[in-house]
């Protein structure tokens, strides 16, 4: 049994139950013990949209948690086009985190990044 996660680039198949309607996807996903327990990650739409999931075993790495939002906002300096990101009803901290990635708020829960 891992004691860490491990971080690795995103593959469509990592997104289960999520939707990508046949779009690519570019960001990561943290395994446990071989189990995703957690994605982080941009879909290729028309806007672009980023997402997120993570399962409860992951609050238990708080510092792969920070490490993730790291490595997401590097993700972003990929794109040339606005990036649009809804917080988390569920999330408590969504919004904290949407906005330390540099993401600001454009109504409600409705978010965008802009390069």
């Amino acid at each position: 049994m891992s004691k860490t996660p491990n971080i690795r680039p995103l593959t469509k198949s990592d997104l289960g139950e999520f939707n990508s309607m046949g779009k690519t996807v570019r960001g990561y996903a943290i395994e446990l013990d071989g189990e995703v327990i957690g994605i982080a990650g941009v879909l290729h739409t028309r806007p672009l949209q980023a997402f997120s999931r993570m399962k409860d075993e992951l609050r238990e790495y708080p510092k792969t948690i920070v490490k993730v939002i790291k490595m997401f906002k590097d993700v972003l300096k990929n794109y040339d086009m606005p990036v649009y990101a809804i917080a988390s009803e569920t999330e408590y901290n969504s919004t904290k985190v949407l906005e330390r990635i540099g993401f600001e708020l454009m109504n409600n829960r409705n978010y965008v990044w802009i390069p």
